[in-house]
């Protein structure tokens, strides 16, 4: 018997009622909220850009109305437009798979999956779409630039000529024809309808459309070799519109010649109003082209990092051949890197020591990303040859057994087999590269020859690179080469090894002679090769041609050399004149075409002269063709107490920013 059990069902009552009484009110609120409710707030949250606020409603109303589409559609456009692919992608699948076939999720989803660079999944999506909206032009569209960036080009022309029969030619079609057909190598046809799609954003006053047409269109013209044309082109698009891809056209243009300062300004137009890492991309390769590495490596380093893959969805590229561009640069940085390095004077044997451990260390790391390019190449090359795409497929393989030579080259015939039936201009790249593997002078020197001589400068300096590395060290190609190189890019000799062949004149007092045996070494170690006035050195002349006429009989030579003491001996303070005539006129006949004259007293000072060509001498006593003739000068205060190395060390590195300098301020 339990008397006392009706008042424990009591208690019990009590105690529900007061926890009732209890729960908080949010979890009360939470309960009653409708459907409507969620709806309405969410939509006041976005409205306020209250957007963690928003997050939070959607979820729970996600968590409490699982099988309402609406809520998980909301969520993904709100992550969509926040350029959240990768939360997006997930609301968008999970939509669809709530309510299958909707245009809305389907068409974002191939969106996420396109900025996500998961290219075969956004044309699995898109080829669902055309199957189920076949009245939507725009999905035709991209799902003719998904197929062009996929490599499957003839579907694309297919689909999009279809498209063109039941909607008309419209510009997107247009557009995205000549794109495909560049891709195919089909210039005219490319250009056409190129030239098409402008004419129809121009009638409709797109001027958005129209310029993204002409810098497509100026791509085309100089994948073709047409630099005028290209130059162009690209003024339009930026007429159109000051968009950053115009300012990356022009400065890639720049760069062909070598107009650093251009180039330069264009990319960073670029950079400021596209932060994208395409920008940044091409400043580290100008960078690197012109020895400025460490900028270049900043750049490259800071791109690396870069988890940003939804830019590549508006260009021909996707992270395989993103990642292989990135290493070869890489490679190309630190290589550079560990020459600057080696090639840099020294005070002591442990500094010697530190220079080499450096250098060696950048070798490493160029080798590591060498390799790792290698890799990237061959995994591109597969791509393309499963997409019968041959000749990019050939061209990767060749960059992938560049070492090796045979494989190298059955790869390089093959590509240059099918690249110059459609593009003649080619066959001096590929004399270039054929060249560079065979390590011929002869190959290289007619690339050099081959290539256009307004526009293809840079082209022209990377044959000289290689002309220069081959080249024994007393070889008159070799100073040619440098002589050349030096006019085109001062800044590509350092990071590749190269010093300036220079004759040199000290002029040292008597209390620091010491610094006439410790400043030739410092030079010798930072890569000049050297040619001392009065130090006896008179090499005989060569009997051939070294560049265009340039080479003096030894007649001539002493004639230049006697005109040039005679313009300089009052401006520079020369002591020893004869025996510095002498110098001059056996080095001049050898290929140096360059004379650095060093003082070190109180103060230091350098001119870098560039002597004058075939049978042009300097007038006696002309300052004016002496200003024109300096290529570098400088000077520096030696201090109270500095000891000579240091002075030495300090005035040698001047010499060496001064004379491989590309641009004042840089």
């Amino acid at each position: 018997m339990k008397p006392f059990a009706p008042r424990a069902g009591i208690r019990c009552s009590l105690v529900l009622m007061v926890a009732l009484f209890f729960v908080p009110a949010q979890q009360w609120a939470q309960h009653q909220r409708s459907l409507d409710w969620y709806d309405d707030q969410s939509k006041k949250a976005i409205g306020s850009e209250n957007y963690e606020s928003a997050v939070r409603i959607l979820k729970e109303a996600i968590g409490k109305y699982s099988e309402a589409v609406l809520f998980n559609l909301r969520l993904a456009d709100l992550y969509y437009e926040k350029e959240l692919y990768h939360l997006a992608l997930e609301e968008y699948i999970t939509a669809n798979e709530k309510s299958p076939g909707g245009f809305h999720a389907l068409n974002r989803l191939q969106r996420c999956f396109g900025f996500l660079n998961q290219n075969q999944e956004a044309v699995g999506t898109l080829e669902k779409i055309v199957s189920l909206f076949p009245e939507r032009e725009e999905s035709a569209v991209d799902l003719g630039w998904m197929y062009f960036k996929t490599h499957r080009l003839e579907e694309g022309v297919s689909l999009l000529l279809r498209s063109a029969d039941r909607f008309g030619l419209t510009r997107s079609l247009a557009m995205t024809l000549g794109t495909i057909y560049s891709d195919m190598y089909e210039y005219e046809l490319s250009r056409k309808y190129y030239l098409d799609s402008i004419d129809e954003a121009l009638l409709e006053m797109d001027a958005t459309f129209a310029a993204v047409a002409f810098y497509n269109l100026s791509l085309l013209e100089q994948g073709f070799y047409q630099y005028n044309s290209a130059f162009r082109y690209t003024g339009e698009s930026l007429l159109q519109q000051d968009r950053a891809t115009g300012h990356l056209a022009l400065g890639e243009l720049y760069q062909s010649r070598l107009r650093f300062r251009e180039a330069y300004n264009e990319y960073l137009k670029g950079v400021e109003l596209d932060h994208s890492p395409l920008n940044k991309v091409n400043l580290a390769i100008l960078f690197q082209k012109f020895g400025m590495l460490d900028y270049a490596l900043r750049y490259a380093e800071e791109i690396l990092r870069s988890k940003d893959l939804a830019w590549m969805h508006y260009f021909g590229t996707d992270r395989e051949l993103h990642l292989k561009d990135l290493h070869e640069l890489m490679a190309d940085i630190h290589e550079g890197l560990a020459n600057t390095t080696r090639l840099s004077p020294s005070r002591s044997l442990p500094e010697k020591l530190r220079h080499l451990f450096v250098s060696l260390s950048h070798r490493v790391r160029s080798i590591w990303n060498r390799r790792k390019f290698r890799a990237h190449s061959l995994t591109v090359g597969r791509d393309y040859l499963k997409k019968n795409n041959f000749l990019n497929a050939y061209w990767e393989f060749y960059k992938a057994n560049e070492p090796y030579r045979d494989v190298a080259l059955k790869y390089l015939y093959k590509a240059r087999d099918i690249e110059t039936r459609v593009k003649p201009h080619a066959a001096a790249y590929y004399l270039q590269e054929e060249g560079k593997v065979r390590k011929s002078i002869t190959l290289l020197q007619q690339s050099v020859d081959g290539f256009d001589p307004f526009w293809e400068r840079e082209a022209m300096a990377d044959s000289l690179i290689q002309i220069a590395r081959i080249a024994g060290r007393d070889h008159p190609s070799r100073r040619a080469a440098l002589n050349r190189l030096y006019e085109l890019n001062p800044g590509a000799l350092r990071p590749n090894g190269f010093g300036l062949p220079v004759m040199v004149q000290l002029e040292i007092e008597r209390p620091r002679a010491r610094a006439a045996r410790i400043l030739p070494r410092m030079l010798k170690e930072s890569g000049f090769e050297l040619l001392m006035a009065g130090s006896g050195q008179t090499p005989a002349p060569a009997a051939n041609d070294i560049e265009d006429g340039g080479l003096l009989f030894r007649a001539e030579a002493e004639a230049v050399a006697r005109a040039f003491t005679g313009a300089f001996a009052g401006e520079l303070s020369l002591e020893s004149a004869q025996s510095f005539s002498e110098t001059l006129a056996a080095g001049y006949s050898r290929g140096f075409r360059f004379w650095l004259f060093v003082e070190l007293k109180e103060h230091a000072r350098f001119y870098l002269v560039e002597l004058p060509r075939g049978s042009r001498p300097f007038s006696p006593g002309s300052s004016r063709q002496l200003e024109a003739a300096v290529r570098a000068r400088g000077s520096l205060t030696v201090q109270a107490g500095e000891s000579l190395k240091d002075v030495c060390a300090r005035l040698v590195n001047m010499i060496l920013r001064e004379t491989y300098r590309v641009a004042p301020g840089m």
